[in-house]
């Protein structure tokens, strides 16, 4: 396909190929854009894959505790409506053998504890809601 985006600008677009879907409900899809090879991974709403999302912490919501890395939960040491104290352990993380501890940014009374043992996070997921 070709699209002209202003007088004497053409894109040629060629389609190259979609892969299948992969486990989290993704493809990519690889095509040429003037001749250089781009690719984009997207989520497949359509192909009935279940994926769980993971709220993300909100960086400018101070009751917020997010994920300092990826990591599974080996650990969850609070439960909602705990009193924490600056720097206790909220949860244990491990990756690649390291484990580091999820840890209360400052005093208050846990609201939402978002994960559970097992679970899979990524950088900035939601741990913990304080109040």
């Amino acid at each position: 396909m070709s699209f002209e985006i202003e007088k004497g600008k053409t894109l040629y677009v060629k389609l190259k190929g979609i892969s299948p879907v992969d486990d989290a409900g993704h493809r990519e899809v690889s095509w040429e854009m003037n001749g250089e090879h781009r690719t984009v991974r997207i989520a497949d709403t359509a192909a009935g894959v279940k994926v769980k999302s993971r709220p993300k912490a909100d960086k400018g919501n101070a009751a917020h505790v997010g994920a300092p890395m990826p990591g599974v939960v080996v650990d969850v040491r609070v439960k909602a409506g705990k009193q924490v104290k600056a720097g206790e352990a909220l949860a244990v993380l491990s990756a690649m053998k390291m484990e580091t501890v999820v840890a209360a940014p400052r005093a208050g009374t846990v609201t939402a504890v978002a994960v559970t043992i097992g679970d899979a996070l990524d950088a900035g997921d939601l741990v913990v809601a304080l109040e």
